[in-house]
């Protein structure tokens, strides 16, 4: 049975007006106690981000990690874990290498659509952030604007910032909320930076507030969205993963994306908790 997300205000208020609806909070709630937890991490290029100690190397893994974020779940964690290979055991020292070295090192690297070029394109652009910036999240935080409703101008910020420093690299590797993407591995990077928990390192917490992420809406949070009533929609838009984090916003003004990860983890180990029925 398909409800609607909330009554009152309705749910797309920005600041989490409306009234949840109990049993959908009821299933949101369950559904994140139950999965928001370590040993339901793998697989998900989190654990391979996860591995590093330093916070700076956890931002470099993050960002390209992140980018390479589709495809199959297997596929994506070999593409990663040899990018990373190439790279040596410090991302983040490898990102000041120049584009250059950086290309040679990458080359015969590929991964869908993306070449070893452009990586070394996103890597050197990262390692330009930190000269210019002292660390990737004071590069972010340059653009970042506490009034605003949400990190889609700091995002706009950076990413821009990213591709006017290197070589041309593929669009879609980083796309711009202003292309009208959901930028889901974008999101998905932030949600990694951002939130603090039993998942996400959060080695950002201390600079940009976790209210203002924005989901990283793909085809199965899509699916999910539609069973609740939150999306009517079938496409990944900047506009769809608005709309989505301020219907979660309803449920929790504060951390409105802290249902990402339990939601996704749901569909992948469905066999793992109790069965759960859609409200």
């Amino acid at each position: 049975m398909r409800r609607s997300a909330s009554s009152g205000s309705g749910p797309g208020s920005p600041d989490g007006g409306g009234t949840p609806d109990p049993e959908i909070s009821r299933f949101l709630e369950t559904v994140y106690l139950a999965y928001q937890r370590p040993e339901f991490i793998s697989p998900d290029p989190l654990e391979i981000v996860l591995g590093y100690p330093a916070a700076r190397d956890r931002a470099v893994a993050g960002l390209v990690c992140s980018s390479l974020a589709m495809g199959r779940v297997g596929s994506i964690l070999d593409g990663c874990r040899h990018l990373l290979d190439l790279l040596g055991e410090g991302p983040a020292d490898s990102a000041l290498l120049s584009y250059g070295e950086l290309s040679s090192r990458l080359s015969g690297f590929r991964y869908r659509f993306f070449s070893g070029d452009d990586l070394a394109a996103l890597l050197a652009a990262a390692g330009e952030a930190e000269r210019r910036f002292g660390s990737l999240e004071s590069c972010f935080l340059s653009g970042y604007d506490s009034g605003d409703p949400d990190v889609s101008g700091a995002s706009e910020a950076f990413i821009a910032a990213l591709r006017s420093w290197v070589p041309p690299f593929a669009p879609n590797l980083l796309p711009r909320p202003s292309d009208g993407s959901a930028c889901k591995r974008f999101n998905l990077f932030l949600r990694w930076m951002v939130r603090r928990d039993a998942i996400d390192p959060g080695d950002w917490a201390g600079g940009v507030d976790k209210s203002k992420l924005l989901v990283p809406l793909d085809t199965h949070l899509l699916s999910v969205a539609g069973r609740l009533g939150f999306l009517s929609g079938r496409q990944a838009t900047a506009a769809a993963a608005r709309s989505l984090t301020d219907a979660f916003r309803v449920y929790d003004k504060h951390d409105p994306v802290r249902f990402d990860f339990s939601l996704t983890r749901m569909g992948i180990n469905p066999g793992s908790c109790p069965e759960f029925d859609f409200p």
